[in-house]
């Protein structure tokens, strides 16, 4: 008898990748070649080892019940398995499926000047234009907002404060929001946003 069985789709494993990903590039003591490495490791492990053991154990267990037909579909389908994580091998393979998945949001570049650099090649300095990156808020909300039911929770946290007449918690609950901005007639609401202001030195 077989134990409980789930099945796992190639999306499946995509999901659990980009969490998997995420979660290296959000941990600030991993460097971006670190996380090269232990993906190039892993696709290492899986292709060259992990399949082919696999490949021994089923051809063990089924070699006197599967036809030669059946045999060369397994064959095909563990071979097809070996490098499955190949779009997340490098930085830009993993960033492109990040965007694709709303994980990610490209920085806009805007020109700052010139600044003189040496070049190790040549040993001389030399003017390069220097840029800034940014990404516009617009874009950060846009892909917050349409992330699934994100809106509609804030949305009912938004209402819950309304609701709330004895302790004054948060800033829509005050006289100011409710005369100004609050419209019960309507179906959107003003989304309050903290800016954070961090200064920086560039050199």
């Amino acid at each position: 008898m077989y134990r409980n069985f789930k099945p796992v789709s190639k999306s499946d494993l995509d999901r659990e990748m980009l969490k998997f990903t995420l979660s290296l590039h959000n941990n600030r003591l991993i460097s971006e070649q670190t996380i090269d490495t232990i993906l190039t490791d892993m696709d290492k492990f899986i292709s060259e080892k992990f399949i082919c053991y696999i490949q021994t154990q089923l051809q063990d267990a089924l070699q006197d019940l599967l036809t030669p037909q059946q045999n060369e579909t397994m064959q095909l389908v563990l071979e097809d398995s070996k490098h499955i994580f190949s779009s997340f091998s490098t930085q830009d393979r993993r960033f492109s499926e990040y965007a694709k998945k709303s994980f990610f949001v490209p920085p806009d570049k805007f020109p700052l000047g010139l600044a003189e650099v040496f070049n190790e090649a040549t040993g001389q300095q030399e003017e390069k234009e220097v840029f800034a990156s940014y990404v516009p808020l617009t874009d950060s909300l846009k892909v917050f907002l349409e992330k699934p039911e994100v809106y509609k929770m804030m949305k009912n946290h938004h209402d819950k404060l309304l609701e709330e007449k004895d302790v004054l918690s948060n800033i829509v609950q005050g006289e100011v929001w409710q005369k100004k901005y609050h419209d019960p007639t309507k179906e959107s609401y003003p989304i309050i946003t903290f800016l954070t202001i961090l200064k920086f030195e560039t050199r």
